[in-house]
């Protein structure tokens, strides 16, 4: 293209070097910055590619789902170690370390909640278990001097541990009660709504409200309406009989089908000796 001139510094520029610089300008500005304090300018390597951004979000979150996952792996992996360390102090053969690690493995797994599991009187209490279980049995007292424990906590570690490894499913067990009586709390408090469509009386109310609550525990997941209409079923049907109100009289008043009433009153006519 047409040349110029710089007849001060006798440069020789064209339009498209012109161009080409400004361009380079602008990119410098854009991946710069200036440094307050110094006035130093430092370059900031841009990425360019366009999935970088992404792939570090799946990266990231990855990571954080593997943390998550890998907590009670953590826990029993830190146990472990720790009752090594201890097995170690006290001079214990291998077989006695190993049953520890073993104990310590059912006792973390066999727990729902993590909280202060791992700590170093449960340690100690599981090295003796492990002792007697090996036929080289160490008091508590021995244990404790040689560790720097306390006797007392860790003997109430033991029996902490010796409780959990007798029944390891009692939190389930528990837990799973607790549950129930909410069911059966709920199909009761449900039965009075149902109740008051049918037009039963209290005394047949009150009876199928007791019903419900011992029903619970056999129509386990159902809802709180199938349990209170197949418990007001069951009492009409075998304690205070009332022919005139049909099986879809029920359903049709707890809202539900009647083949659903059907299933859940099997069951409790299945069971009929324990209601």
């Amino acid at each position: 293209g047409p040349r110029l001139i710089d007849f001060e510094h006798e440069e020789k520029r064209t339009f498209n070097s012109d161009r080409a610089a400004a361009g380079r300008k602008e990119d410098n500005a854009r991946t710069s910055k200036v440094d307050g304090a110094s006035g130093n300018v430092t370059r900031i390597k841009g990425d360019r590619n366009p999935n970088s951004k992404n792939q570090d979000n799946i990266n990231e979150i990855t990571k954080l789902t593997n943390s998550t996952v890998s907590y009670k792996e953590q826990k029993i992996t830190d146990g472990r170690k720790g009752i090594g360390s201890y097995c170690d102090d006290l001079c214990l053969q291998n077989n006695v370390k190993s049953r520890a690690e073993e104990i310590w493995n059912v006792f973390e797994r066999s727990r729902k909640k993590y909280s202060r599991s791992g700590d170093k009187n449960m340690y100690l209490a599981i090295i003796y278990k492990a002792c007697k279980d090996m036929g080289c049995g160490r008091t508590f007292k021995e244990i404790a001097q040689q560790t720097a424990g306390d006797q007392k906590l860790i003997t109430k570690a033991y029996k902490r541990l010796d409780k959990n490894l007798k029944d390891p499913d009692s939190h389930q067990k528990k837990r799973i009660r607790v549950e129930q009586t909410k069911q059966g709390s709920s199909a009761a408090e449900t039965i009075p709504r149902i109740a008051e469509v049918l037009d039963l009386p209290p005394r047949e109310k009150a009876g199928a409200q007791k019903v419900a609550r011992e029903a619970a525990s056999y129509l386990e997941g159902k809802q709180p309406a199938t349990i209170a209409a197949a418990a007001i079923l069951f009492h009409l049907r075998h304690i205070t009989p009332m022919e005139a109100i049909k099986d879809k009289d029920v359903a049709s008043a707890a809202h539900i089908a009647s083949s659903t009433l059907r299933s859940a009153f099997r069951v409790l006519e299945e069971n009929a000796a324990e209601l």
